[in-house]
C-alpha cells in the first residue's frame, strides 16, 4: 500500500534535516556572523569594551585601504590570466583526448587528474621546493641550460608567475576533465554535416563545437570563477604575499587584517566584499553564456 504523498515528503524532509542542519551551522551561521560583525565591531585588544552599530563604516575603512585596492587589482589579474590560459589548455587537452585514433588515453586522463588529488597547500610546498633559488630544481635545470636562474621569490613579477604556474598545475585538470565530458556529449551529426559542407578544423571549432560546449565552458568558468578569486593556500605557501604587498590577493590580505592586526570587523567586511564581488562576475557570466 503507497503511503500517502504529504507523508512522502515530510519522510523526505526528515532525512534531508540532518545534512541541512550540518550546512546551517558551518555556512549560514557564519555568514550571518561575519555579517554582524562587520556593522558591529568586536575589539580583541580590548576585553570587555562595549560593542557598537557603526553602520557602513567598516566597509568604507576597507574599501579606502591601499591595502585592499592592491589585493584587488592583483586578485583580478590573477583571475584573467589564470582562467584564460587554463580554458584554452583544457581545451585543448580536451581535444586531443577526444580523438578516436590516440592511444594510451586511460593513461594519460590517470595522470592528468593526478593533481586534483593533491591538496593545496602540499602543492604549494611542493612548487616552493622546485621555485627554491637555492635547490629547486627548476633553476638547476636553467642553470644546467646555462639560462639565467632569477631568486623567484625576490621579484613581483616572478613571484606573481610562480603562483599562477602552481595552480595552473592544479586546477588545469579540472577543466580538462568537464570539457572532454562535454566534448564526448557533443552528438556526431552536426560536425558530420559541417564536414560534408566543406568546414575545416578551425570553421568546425568555432561554429559547431564551441557552441555546442557553451553549458561545459559556463561550468568550467563559473566553478573557476570562485576558486581563483578565494586562493588562499598557494598564495600563503609561496609568498605569503610578498615580497612587501605586491601578490596580495583577498584572501591573504583578509587573513592578514584578521589575524595580523587582529580587526576581525574588517576582515569580515572585506569577505563580505568578496563575496559579492563573486555574486556578481558570476551572474554577468551566466548571461553572457546562458
Amino acid at each position: 500500500m503507497r503511503i500517502p504523498h504529504v507523508k512522502d515528503r515530510t519522510y523526505g524532509l526528515l532525512l534531508a534535516a540532518p545534512a541541512g542542519a550540518i550546512l546551517l551551522l558551518i555556512i549560514v551561521f557564519p555568514l550571518v556572523y561575519s555579517i554582524s560583525l562587520s556593522f558591529v565591531p568586536l575589539d580583541l585588544l580590548t576585553p570587555g569594551a562595549p560593542r557598537r552599530f557603526v553602520g557602513l563604516a567598516t566597509y568604507a575603512a576597507v574599501l579606502s585601504d591601499p591595502r585592499f585596492i592592491g589585493s584587488l587589482v592583483h586578485t583580478m589579474i590573477f583571475v584573467g590570466v589564470t582562467l584564460t590560459i587554463e580554458l584554452v589548455v583544457g581545451l585543448a587537452v580536451a581535444l586531443m583526448l577526444d580523438r578516436p585514433w590516440l592511444k594510451g588515453k586511460g593513461a594519460a586522463r590517470t595522470l592528468i587528474i593526478f593533481p586534483l588529488m593533491v591538496a593545496p597547500i602540499v602543492a604549494g610546498l611542493q612548487w616552493r621546493w622546485i621555485f627554491s633559488d637555492q635547490y629547486g630544481i627548476l633553476n638547476y635545470a636553467l642553470g644546467f641550460l646555462h639560462l639565467p636562474t632569477p631568486v623567484w621569490f625576490a621579484s613581483p613579477t616572478t613571484a606573481f608567475a610562480a603562483i599562477i604556474v602552481a595552480n595552473l598545475w592544479v586546477a588545469t585538470p579540472f577543466d580538462i576533465m568537464v570539457l572532454l565530458a562535454g566534448l564526448q556529449g557533443i552528438p556526431d551529426e552536426p560536425v558530420e554535416a559541417a564536414v560534408i559542407d566543406g568546414a575545416g578544423p578551425v570553421q568546425r571549432l568555432r561554429y559547431v563545437i564551441l557552441p555546442l560546449l557553451r553549458p561545459a565552458i559556463l561550468v568550467v568558468l563559473l566553478i573557476r570563477l570562485a576558486d581563483a578569486i578565494r586562493i588562499f593556500d598557494i598564495v600563503y605557501v609561496l609568498t605569503g604575499g610578498g615580497p612587501g604587498d605586491s601578490t596580495q590577493v583577498f584572501s591573504t590580505y583578509i587573513f592578514r587584517v584578521s589575524f595580523n592586526s587582529l580587526n576581525l570587523s574588517q576582515g569580515a567586511a572585506g569577505s563580505i566584499i568578496m563575496v559579492l564581488i563573486t555574486a556578481g562576475i558570476s551572474l554577468l557570466l551566466a548571461r553572457q553564456l546562458r
